[in-house]
């Protein structure tokens, strides 16, 4: 494909109301363009919800070079727009035994909405798709603003507008538990959530991608270590980013043994050689760590929550209770951390 686009204006060549040329067009592929980048030559699947007359499903083809293209409508004059690489499936975006069938044969990494726009409907397929969505993938809704301001049509059972519902999802995600669930929205699909961008009328929201890749990270600070000096704190920060991205047990082992050639074993060192431990499968010397630990620090929060998470992998519920009422009995504690408590040990 060539290395100059602009999908701006196949939208236009197309007759999208995606692009920016006609009187109602809402503008949107300038920002898809940028949105969508890293996937334009990948194997991946897109599901639009939403058909109309074809235009997108033929930009996408264009767009993306090896991506198999599914659109859904309820009209079955849609299904003339199936074609190479392109494929039209005939059901409701509020049918969940119709979006397994579709997410099952094609499992997507990005789905965009541009289906009904009624409220129900719009919320129904973000909840119930986001889920089936693939790590790292993207999931845009379009046309937000349609309920709006005072032209937005009155919602029953006093729902709050779309925008409203989004934005809600946004405070939660970067206030990190401080802000009160205005929506009835599970907290595990949030969290699964990595960003949220608004763009014009639409907004796309990322999922996490918990499987980084690792081979690439540790070549990287294999590299970047070995150009500095010898410094302790690098090493254990290594090890720190190894086992919170699942990366090789061994090698944060060997991460630990650097940072611990200074003689100096402080508690954020020994939590992580404990955690080292009973990711191989020692409880028993990591359960001695952790007591002593506890014994050691019994005001530092932090250093208690941190204990509660790896009494709870040892299976230890009790402990990490007691050690979460230690935290709760030395007081003042942070509204976030008691909220990270409240989380882990309910």
């Amino acid at each position: 494909m060539d290395e100059f686009i602009d999908l701006d204006v196949i939208g236009a060549l197309e007759g999208s109301d995606k692009s920016s040329t006609f009187r109602f067009a809402w503008d949107y592929l300038r920002h898809y363009e940028a949105l969508f980048a890293e996937y334009r030559d990948a194997p991946i699947n897109m599901l639009e919800i939403g058909i109309g007359r074809g235009p997108s499903l033929r930009l996408w083809r264009w767009f993306f070079s090896r991506a198999e293209i599914t659109g859904i409508d309820i009209n079955p004059d849609c299904l003339q727009y199936a074609g190479p690489r392109v494929s039209v499936e005939i059901g409701s975006q509020i049918d969940p035994a119709f979006l397994d069938r579709v997410c099952e044969r094609a499992p997507p990494t990005i789905i965009l909405d541009d289906g009904s726009h009624v409220y129900e409907h719009m919320i129904f397929s973000f909840e119930y798709l986001f889920p089936k969505l693939a790590p790292g993938g993207i999931y845009v809704v379009e046309d937000i603003t349609r309920h709006s301001g005072p032209a937005a049509p009155s919602q029953p059972n006093a729902k709050p507008n779309v925008p409203e519902y989004f934005l809600d999802i946004a405070r939660r995600c970067f206030a990190r538990g401080q802000v009160p669930h205005v929506q009835n929205l599970p907290d595990a699909l949030v969290q699964t959530i990595d960003r949220v961008a608004f763009i014009g009328h639409a907004v796309a929201l990322h999922k996490r991608d918990p499987a980084r890749n690792i081979a690439r990270g540790v070549a990287t600070a294999d590299a970047y270590l070995a150009a500095q000096e010898t410094n302790p704190d690098l090493h254990e920060n290594y090890a720190e980013w190894l086992l919170r991205h699942d990366g090789p047990n061994d090698r944060a082992v060997i991460a630990l043994r650097h940072a611990m050639l200074d003689g100096h074993t402080n508690v954020k060192r020994r939590l992580l050689l404990a955690e080292t431990l009973l990711r191989d499968g020692q409880a028993a010397p990591a359960r001695a760590i952790l007591e002593d630990i506890a014994r050691a620090r019994p005001g530092n929060h932090q250093v208690l929550f941190y204990l509660a998470t790896l009494q709870l992998e040892l299976g230890d519920r009790e402990a990490a209770r007691t050690t979460r009422d230690l935290a709760y009995a030395t007081p003042p504690m942070s509204k976030d951390l008691r909220h990270k408590f409240e989380q882990l040990i309910p």
